[in-house]
């Protein structure tokens, strides 16, 4: 979990502050069994860049936690919202886009 602090964002993992390296923290947790069909749940304050929840997710993988379902909870805590990810598509800002591979 990462909350909105008054000095920044904590990190939690399993309601315990992580406070210092989170790989090494979420590495710690001895899973016996991660695999693909393992579920892992990512949630995050609405406030966070979406390019912190793409580093999070890598931290996540590298640990042996890959395809996290990532949630964005309301400062009010009272919703949460899903964010899933599509496939790649092209991208080009000067507008000619490349076929796709």
């Amino acid at each position: 979990m990462v909350d909105r602090g008054p000095s920044g964002f904590i990190y939690k993992l399993n309601s315990s502050t992580v406070s210092g390296d989170l790989l090494l923290a979420l590495t710690k947790l001895g899973l016996p069994e991660v695999s693909l069909d393992s579920e892992a749940i990512l949630l995050v304050h609405e406030d966070i860049k979406l390019s912190a929840i793409n580093n999070l997710i890598g931290i996540m993988a590298k640990a042996g936690m890959v395809y996290p379902r990532v949630f964005f909870f309301r400062r009010d805590k009272e919703l949460m919202t899903e964010l899933t990810y599509s496939k790649a598509v092209p991208f080009s800002a000067d507008g000619h886009v490349p076929d796709a591979p």
